[in-house]
């Protein structure tokens, strides 16, 4: 697997690309994605191996673009959605976060990349998930950027703390469970 090599040979491998591909811009922040009208369109430097290329697929609710999330720990899931007038984004307006039943299709995705904890993004296209990453880090540290709106920080934060209990609870589940297996 990849995460299980060391850091110096995921060091090089990024090196090699970035010298194998320097008209390519690197994406290292939400700005750096670029959308086209058309494949013809693209930059033929990104039809590469070491690129992922991918149709440009939005969900839409009320004029606006959704995110969900989906983050879980065991068999403890939770979902996010977020909206934003821009197709691309990161935060731009979280609504809540609750439990909830994810669909058959993102929980067969967990189990063939091994994912007993973490975050899949993702948005729903005639009922089924397109998903655009899948990582163990949850990145929550989103959760109190706008202090200036004590209302939204208030709801966000506990919302977020019901998450974090509930994860919580699922992780002594997940060890549980791992413990009892090898005693």
């Amino acid at each position: 697997r990849y995460n299980s090599r060391p850091v110096y040979a995921r060091a090089f491998d990024r090196m090699v690309r970035v010298i194998r591909n320097p008209h390519v811009k690197p994406i290292r922040k939400k700005e750096d994605y670029r959308t086209y009208p058309s494949l013809k369109e693209m930059p033929k430097g990104y039809f590469h191996d070491d690129f992922v290329v991918q149709k440009f697929m939005p969900e839409r609710e009320g004029g606006r673009f959704l995110l969900r999330e989906y983050y879980f720990m065991g068999e403890r899931h939770y979902q996010s959605i977020e909206t934003s007038d821009a197709p691309i984004f990161t935060d731009d307006a979280p609504g809540g976060i609750a439990e909830w039943t994810p669909p058959a299709e993102l929980v067969e995705l967990r189990r063939r990349l091994g994912l007993e904890y973490g975050k899949i993004d993702f948005v729903m296209i005639d009922g089924k998930p397109f998903v655009f990453d899948a990582n163990k880090t949850m990145g929550l540290g989103h959760v109190l950027h706008d202090v200036h709106d004590l209302k939204l920080c208030r709801a966000r934060h506990s919302a977020y703390c019901d998450m974090a209990d509930g994860l919580a609870a699922g992780l002594v589940e997940w060890f549980a469970q791992k413990t009892a297996a090898t005693c």
